[in-house]
């Protein structure tokens, strides 16, 4: 199958004009349109010359070809106008990352790159500079994610920090064990650590150790660059620069983060056996009356008192009084339980109950206005109004997300996680097989009986066919995925067109602003190294 690929790729490239370098038995070629001219194809960087720049960007001893390089085609990938791929490093290196294959879990992306040698591993760049020795033994994680433009990674049984972008270390590998103070859209502030001596510190970015802490102490870092720390059973509020409150108390949580830039954090604050709920400017929002304050879900969490529960808003205000059994919390709405009966309140900022506990079970109003209800165990839809969109008799629970039109919906079935049956206006099934919809995008990926993959539309129905063995969900800010069919990785666009046919068996992982993937190319007798290569897109 890959000679004959290999002739085809050859054939096609040859018709467009395309040049292959003498001496690209490992070649980084780049790849041209086939129906580019002649001139456009001899402006594009001579393989030999890719390698050369792969070379000098690093240390040579770091990308020259060894023995056991799989020797990979002359010609690597097919492209459509506008779309290329460049070899930055021979097939030489193993790569891991969990679960990335398409399907549910997509192809997993990372903010840099480990390749591994004889059983150690070094850093690459976004851009695809090995930019390390094989020093390391990878990231206890096990992930490609950084934080504030640093890897951490384990290194003779030690852990520390190492720059993505140059290579030095960041922290020295000093500690037996490191934890990311807080993760978040602005990355981790610091970290806590168990050094030589067993002792927990807590670590700024530059590895300066702030505090250490006894047993029973605990900190964490806030949005924005400020923390928390409880010690000696006071919990001491700072901007990182100075302290703004210092409150006596016998545990804290961080319970929301700021949801938008300036909001501040939330914390709740057990005093006795009551809680109260600060805020991370040290402002004090509710006093200690409440017997549990919860985890605040867009703005909002619950509050229970004397055995009830009601909604808190993040400014500390109660908008709905404590007076419920229970209350299932969701981004627009929540399900109250009243006795055995469910109702729901609808408006969270309002707090008032939209609908009359009355129903068996009632799930969460999505962005659709759409929730599902049950009664005598069977299900159907209602709107915000108690309406029924669908009536109440079906097995098994429905839903109406965003990304389907009005009046198609989905039914769960009993096949397992993921599997659902498609209704349409007239209640018929459409669509019998696995949906993994992000909520991101209006093609979502869906996979058929056989096993097959492809994207639907929002009138549940196959945009792109289900005809590939994998698939991964469009890259953000650009407008193609990757797909497997037939053991090789594709590039697809919206409309379904194969824009990059490659000789590559799998893409371990890959960063979405460089598009810079590790490739997996597997051999005819079966044997399988990585590469690093670099994806080019139109404009």
């Amino acid at each position: 199958m890959k000679k004959q690929l290999a002739l085809l790729l050859t054939l096609l490239l040859l018709l467009g004009g395309c040049q292959q370098s003498p001496t690209s038995g490992v070649s980084p070629v780049s790849g041209s349109s086939a129906g580019e001219s002649e001139s456009q194809a001899q402006d594009a960087p001579a393989p030999s010359s890719s390698l050369q720049a792969a070379e000098s960007s690093g240390s040579a001893s770091l990308v020259a070809q060894e023995a056991d390089a799989l020797a990979l085609p002359d010609i690597l990938a097919v492209p459509a106008k506008g779309y290329g791929l460049t070899l930055l490093t021979p097939a030489q290196y193993d790569a891991h990352l969990d679960s990335g294959k398409g399907g549910p879990r997509g192809y997993l992306t990372g903010d840099c790159f480990l390749l591994e040698r004889n059983g150690k591993t070094a850093v690459a760049s976004p851009e695809g500079e090995i930019v390390t020795d094989f020093i390391y033994d990878g990231n206890p994680n096990g992930y490609w994610n950084a934080q504030n433009g640093g890897i951490l990674l384990t290194k003779d049984g030690k852990e520390g920090v190492v720059d993505i972008h140059t290579g030095q270390e960041m922290i020295p590998f000093l500690y037996t064990r490191m934890i990311p103070a807080y993760q978040g859209t602005e990355g981790s502030s610091g970290y806590t650590a168990l050094n030589e001596e067993g002792q927990e510190v807590c670590l700024d970015l530059q590895g300066n150790v702030l505090f250490t802490l006894k047993e029973g102490e605990s900190w964490t870092t806030c949005t924005g660059g400020g923390y928390v720390l409880f010690q000696n059973g006071i919990l001491t509020i700072s901007d990182g620069q100075q302290q703004l409150a210092s409150i006596p108390c016998d545990s804290y949580d961080l319970v929301g983060r700021g949801e938008t830039e300036g909001t501040p954090d939330l914390i709740r604050v057990r005093i006795g056996e009551k809680y109260a709920l600060y805020d991370s400017t040290g402002a004090c929002l509710q006093d200690p009356v409440w017997d549990d304050i919860g985890y605040f879900l867009g703005g909002y969490t619950t509050v229970t008192k004397d055995g009830k529960v009601g909604i808190m808003d993040a400014s500390g205000k109660v908008t709905a009084e404590p007076a419920w059994d229970a209350i299932y919390l969701y981004e627009h709405s929540a399900s109250v339980l009243q006795g055995e009966l469910w109702g729901a309140i609808t408006d969270l900022a309002a707090g008032t109950v939209t609908i009359q506990p009355q129903y068996q079970s009632l799930s969460y109003f999505d962005s659709t206005g759409i929730a599902c209800c049950q009664l005598n165990n069977k299900y159907g839809l209602v709107d915000t109004q108690n309406q029924l969109v669908l009536p109440i008799q079906y097995d098994n629970t429905l839903s109406a997300p965003a990304w389907l039109e009005e009046g198609y919906y989905l039914l769960s079935t009993n096949e397992g996680p993921g599997c659902y049956n498609i209704l349409d206006k007239e209640g018929n099934v459409i669509f019998e097989g696995s949906i993994w919809a992000n909520g991101l995008d209006d093609l979502v990926m869906a996979s058929t009986a056989d096993g097959k993959w492809g994207y639907l539309g929002s009138d549940g129905q196959f945009i792109i066919p289900a005809e590939y063995d994998a698939v991964g969900d469009f890259i953000p800010g650009t407008n193609v995925a990757f797909a497997n069919k037939d053991g090789l990785i594709l590039l697809l666009d919206r409309n379904g067109n194969t824009v990059l046919e490659t000789v590559f068996s799998d893409v371990i992982g890959f960063c979405p602003d460089t598009m810079v993937c590790v490739m997996e190319y597997t051999a005819e007798n079966g044997d399988k190294k990585c590469c690093l290569a670099k994806i080019t897109l139109p404009g």
